[in-house]
């Protein structure tokens, strides 16, 4: 299993690597054609890329994050997961929800995006869908923030790697067949949860974790 950390550029916008290594292209075990959506993307959406306090985080149950406020944070990314057949997956155990793509043409295969502070799982699943479509990759985008603003929360590591691994699993993921993106805030929950991982279901084929800069910086 690889790890690629890629860090803030001064826009905000920090990239993802122009290529990957082929040997790390095959390690998510799909043919090459279908893991080009690895290569060469730029994000559109960056957030709030300030750095937020240290997250605290929230393991015992909690009120359900509400779809209205996230969906605040980017309408137009709400209507347009929504326009690309995503579906809205709730999670009982974390009070958190997963927005999901519909089936794909390898659904075992699949990209779980975890956001940046004060992003929204929406942004992210917007972000990936052309390019997990093109694969023919499910896209799994995670809700894990519980409180928005200077004093966000966010949910544990643990409680996050569950939510995911359940919202794997009804999508019919097996282990080794994930790949897991997590930008700024979510690039350092994306080591924590490939730490459990790595003690836990091996679900992780490849870790990405790009951080954004901060706007405006010279």
């Amino acid at each position: 299993m690889a790890v690629i950390a890629r860090w803030g550029s001064t826009s905000g916008c920090a990239t993802l690597p122009r290529a990957l290594p082929i040997s790390t292209l095959m390690a998510l075990r799909i043919p090459l054609a279908a893991a080009c959506f690895a290569i060469g993307i730029g994000l559109a959406g960056c957030g709030n890329s300030a750095t937020p306090r240290r997250p605290r985080g929230v393991s015992r149950a909690v009120p359900p994050v509400s779809v209205a406020r996230v969906r605040s944070v980017d309408p137009a990314a709400y209507r347009a997961s929504l326009k690309d057949g995503a579906r809205i997956e709730r999670d009982a155990a974390t009070g958190g929800f997963a927005v999901v793509s519909s089936p794909a043409r390898h659904p075992g295969a699949l990209v779980v995006v975890v956001h940046g502070h004060d992003g929204s799982a929406f942004s992210e699943y917007s972000g990936w869908f052309p390019y997990a479509a093109r694969g023919g990759l499910g896209i799994v985008s995670v809700e894990w923030q519980t409180r928005w603003g200077r004093d966000a929360q966010f949910l544990s590591p643990e409680s996050t790697y569950g939510l995911i691994a359940r919202a794997a699993r009804a999508a019919g993921a097996a282990p080794g067949r994930i790949l897991l993106h997590g930008f700024s805030q979510g690039s350092h929950e994306a080591f924590a949860l490939t730490s459990l991982d790595r003690t836990s279901r091996r679900l992780f084929a490849l870790t990405l974790a790009e951080s954004g800069g901060v706007r405006g910086a010279t």
